[in-house]
C-alpha cells in the first residue's frame, strides 16, 4: 500500500513539475510589448503545439485578468473575467509561475487546476499570463490512476489539505469535502505521511496510507478495508489450525504407539527385577530394548553376579565357622549386632539344656542366670568404661554403672 501511494504521488509531482516548467518556459518567449501581446496572442498561442497536448485548455490573460485568447476555441472563455480568481491575484503579486487550488471552471462548472506563468515585457513588466488548465477527472492529471486498485476493494483517493477529496477511486466523484476528518485523516492534512489502522466514513476498520506530494498541498491516501487486507493471515491461520488439528489426530496415536512399543523392554524388565527380588527367577534379566534399557540390565546382572558371589563367599565361611565350633570343647554362641542368636554349638545346647530351634531370634541376655546377671551387668559396664574413658575416670563425670558401683 505504502508503495502504490508513493509511486503514485511522485508519478503525479512528475506531471505537475513537467507541466509548470514547460508552461514557464513558453511565457518566457512572449516577451514583447504588451500592444504586440494582445494583438499577436492568437498566433503565438497556436505556434505553441505542445502546450496543447499537456493541457485540456490553454488561456492568454491580460494584466487586468481578461481571457484574451484560448485553445481549444469552444471552451468560449474569451472576454471572461478571472481577475478574482486566487491563482491570478498570487501570480501578478509574486510573479512567479504557480499551480493553483483546484476550483470549478466558469465553462461547465468543472472542477479543474490552473497553471499560469507571469509575461513581462522587454522592460520586466508584467503585461499578462500564460495559463494551462487540467481538469481533475481529465486524462491529465487523475484518470490515470483511478482505476487502480488494491486487491480487490481497495482504492486510491487524492485529497487537498484543506479537506477537500480532489478524487474518489471508488466512487469516482470528483472535488468533494470529506464527511468525516479521522485522526489520521487530520494528521494527513497536517503534513503526516505512513500507515495506519483507522474507520470510513462508514465505520469500517481500514488500513490507510498516506504519501504527501510536494508539487501542491495535496496527499496521495491508499485505502484498504482491513477485513480484506488480513484475510490471507486469517486463512494461513485457519490453515496452520486444521494441519495442526490433523497432526494431533493422526501423530500422537502413532507417536503413542511407538512410545509404548518403545518402552515395552523395560515393563519387562520391571517384571524380571521383582522376581529375581523374590526368589522365582533365577536366571540373569534379558537384556533386549533400546541401548539405555540394555545398558540397566547389564548394570543389574553385574551387580547381582557379584551380589551371588558375596553371598556364596559369606556361605562357605559361616560352614566353615559352624563346622569348626560343633566339635569345640567348650559352648560358643553367635548373635548378631542386636544381642540376638543366630547360631550355637551342641556343648552351649547342653550347658543351657536347649536346642538352637528353641533358642534361634532370642536374646543372648536371656540365656544368662539370674545369679550370674549382676557381675555379667557390671563386667560390660567395665569393660565399656575402659574403652569410652581410656582409664580416666573423672570424664566419665560418674555417669556409667561402674563408677555408680565404686569400679576404679
Amino acid at each position: 500500500m505504502a508503495t502504490i501511494a508513493q509511486l503514485v504521488a511522485v508519478e503525479l509531482d512528475g506531471k505537475l513539475s513537467q507541466r509548470l516548467e514547460a508552461l514557464a518556459h513558453v511565457a518566457q518567449g512572449f516577451t514583447m510589448s504588451e500592444a504586440a501581446f494582445e494583438g499577436r496572442t492568437k498566433i503565438l498561442k497556436r505556434r505553441q503545439i505542445a502546450l496543447q497536448h499537456l493541457f485540456d485548455g490553454v488561456y492568454l490573460i491580460d494584466a487586468q485578468g481578461k481571457v484574451i485568447a484560448e485553445h481549444p476555441e469552444d471552451l468560449k472563455m474569451i472576454g471572461a473575467d478571472v481577475s478574482n480568481r486566487s491563482y491570478f491575484r498570487q501570480s501578478s503579486e509574486q510573479l512567479t509561475p504557480l499551480i493553483s487550488e483546484p476550483y470549478r471552471s466558469y465553462y461547465q462548472g468543472k472542477p479543474s487546476v490552473m497553471m499560469v506563468a507571469p509575461v513581462f515585457d522587454h522592460q520586466q513588466r508584467f503585461i499578462g499570463m500564460l495559463g494551462g488548465a487540467m481538469l481533475l477527472a481529465g486524462e491529465h492529471l487523475i484518470e490515470e490512476f483511478s482505476g487502480i486498485r488494491i486487491g480487490k476493494t481497495g482504492y486510491l483517493a487524492l485529497v487537498a489539505r484543506n479537506g477537500v477529496v480532489l478524487a474518489n477511486g471508488r466512487t469516482g466523484e470528483v472535488m468533494q469535502p470529506e464527511g468525516v476528518a479521522t485522526p489520521v485523516l487530520q494528521g494527513a492534512m497536517n503534513g503526516f505521511e505512513g500507515t495506519a489502522k483507522t474507520r470510513n466514513a462508514e465505520g469500517e476498520s481500514i488500513i490507510l496510507s498516506v504519501q504527501q506530494m510536494s508539487e501542491v498541498p495535496w496527499f496521495v491516501a491508499a485505502v484498504w478495508p482491513a477485513r480484506e487486507a488480513y484475510a490471507p493471515a486469517t486463512r494461513i491461520t485457519d490453515a496452520l489450525l486444521w494441519i495442526l488439528l490433523a497432526v494431533i489426530l493422526l501423530v500422537v496415536p502413532v507417536a503413542m504407539w511407538r512410545f509404548r512399543r518403545l518402552m515395552a523392554p523395560l515393563g519387562e524388565l520391571g517384571q524380571q527385577v521383582h522376581e529375581r527380588h523374590l526368589g522365582v527367577r533365577s536366571n540373569p534379566v534379558g537384556v533386549s530394548g533400546g541401548s539405555e534399557i540394555s545398558q540397566v540390565a547389564e548394570i543389574f546382572n553385574m551387580v547381582m553376579d557379584e551380589r551371588d558371589d558375596v553371598l556364596s563367599s559369606l556361605a562357605e565361611r559361616e560352614a566353615f565357622f559352624r563346622s569348626l565350633t560343633r566339635g569345640a570343647p567348650i559352648g560358643i554362641v553367635q548373635a548378631d549386632v542386636l544381642g540376638r542368636i543366630e547360631f550355637v554349638n551342641p556343648v552351649f545346647e547342653g550347658i543351657i539344656g536347649r536346642k538352637l530351634v528353641e533358642l534361634g531370634g532370642s536374646h543372648l541376655f536371656d540365656c544368662v542366670s539370674n545369679v550370674d546377671r549382676d557381675a555379667v551387668i557390671e563386667a560390660g559396664s567395665r569393660l565399656w568404661c575402659n574403652r569410652k574413658c581410656s582409664g580416666i575416670v573423672s570424664g566419665c563425670k560418674g555417669r556409667t554403672p561402674a563408677h555408680r558401683s565404686g569400679v576404679r
